[in-house]
């Protein structure tokens, strides 16, 4: 387990969940943590690197409702880091400051799971920030697919919050596809069989995402399904005591939220599995694509909402340990979410649970890290 102690001034306590090698210290380290081509092996010794980090590190940061997670893959002492999705435009700072702390500043890929604010605002600030540099971006580029300008005249015309939000979803895309442009970042898009350094996307498939798109603006279609949701969700509030009577038997997403990137890698020979804010739909679509049963570690799709999974797929994953980025108020984490998934055995932690802090935790040897501690399941 992960050791406990103060954290620098100025930096927020983050906590560690059942660290593999994290126990002791840990001095600030060399900035970026790459080694250059003429390297001198004496150097390990004078900076503390080890050439024998060959692990796997999973941090989710606390940004309330949205998603900031950085994975880290170690082989031979050398890391490779993917950056996926970086919260609200509010939330950039905390991902620069966690970033700066952690002595990096390069990232080999950044990906955007998807259009919505509390997953690509954060990034336009943290890309076009300077601190960190990027190797590679991938993004959906929904303009490749359709008319734009069309989809945004359509929404313009209608007068609801969501045709609002998904126009200002679709100008962020925008942002940030420009702003990586810019900046010489080679993007590409993200669909299912695709290779992301060490992860794999499995879904959405090309053909899945695009059967999404007349959805996109489909929105009264969606506004009566959520309308017919929630009558079934007042039906279920009194409805038994298990996990099957509260959830939702049918719960539905929007086609934003269905586009999410899937993704997955398996180290040390257990899987991990990030699932953004698809939906049960998706989802389906990507456990017919991969076998994605009984991962060591997952992260809760959409903050841990009940519009997003149903009991069926629960216990398909019944992973040994899930995580949830989440404010902590009545909808994320849903209570009938997390008490279904610990009906299956599975720990589940947020980072609103008992207080907000963010997560952290390693496979195999890794660098060790000060000012963790244990964290508290729900």
């Amino acid at each position: 387990m992960a050791t406990s102690s103060s954290s620098p001034p100025g930096v927020p306590r983050y906590l560690g969940v059942g660290a593999g090698d994290t126990n002791g210290p840990l001095l600030p380290p060399p900035s970026s943590l790459r080694q250059p081509e003429d390297w001198d092996p004496y150097m390990n010794d004078v900076i503390g690197w080890h050439m024998d980090w060959d692990g796997f590190e999973i941090d989710m940061l606390a940004v309330g409702d949205a998603d900031a997670l950085l994975l880290t893959e170690w082989s031979s002492g050398r890391p490779q880091r993917v950056l996926v999705d970086g919260g609200n435009p509010r939330d950039a700072s905390t991902v620069v400051e966690f970033l700066r702390y952690r002595g990096i500043d390069f990232i080999d890929h950044v990906v955007n799971t998807h259009l919505d604010a509390d997953h690509i605002g954060g990034l336009i600030r943290v890309v076009s920030d300077g601190t960190v540099k990027f190797g590679q971006a991938w993004m959906h580029i929904p303009e490749r697919h359709l008319d734009k300008d069309e989809l945004l005249e359509e929404l313009g015309a209608k007068q609801n919050k969501y045709a609002r939000l998904l126009t200002a979803s679709l100008n962020q895309s925008s942002t940030l596809h420009d702003t990586l442009s810019e900046l010489g970042i080679v993007i590409q898009e993200p669909f299912e069989g695709t290779r992301i350094g060490f992860l794999t996307v499995c879904g959405p498939s090309e053909d899945y995402y695009e059967s999404l798109l007349p959805d996109f603006r489909a929105l009264d279609v969606y506004l009566t399904k959520i309308a017919a949701l929630k009558e079934q969700e007042q039906r279920t509030k009194t409805a038994g005591h298990g996990a099957e009577g509260r959830l939702l038997k049918n719960p539905a997403t929007s086609a934003e939220n269905s586009s999410s990137c899937i993704l997955a890698t398996k180290q040390q020979g257990l899987l991990h599995v990030l699932t953004s804010d698809a939906g049960t739909e998706a989802l389906n679509h990507a456990t017919k694509a991969y076998d994605l049963r009984n991962p060591n570690w997952m992260q809760l799709p959409h903050h841990g909402s009940r519009h997003n999974l149903n009991l069926e797929l629960i216990k398909y994953f019944s992973p040994k340990v899930a995580w949830v980025s989440a404010a902590g108020n009545d909808d994320h984490p849903d209570r009938a979410v997390i008490h279904a998934f610990q009906e299956c055995g599975t720990e589940v932690y947020g980072t609103c649970n008992p207080s907000k802090a963010a997560l952290w935790r390693s496979w195999g040897r890794t660098p060790e890290r000060s000012g963790y501690g244990p964290a508290t399941p729900f």
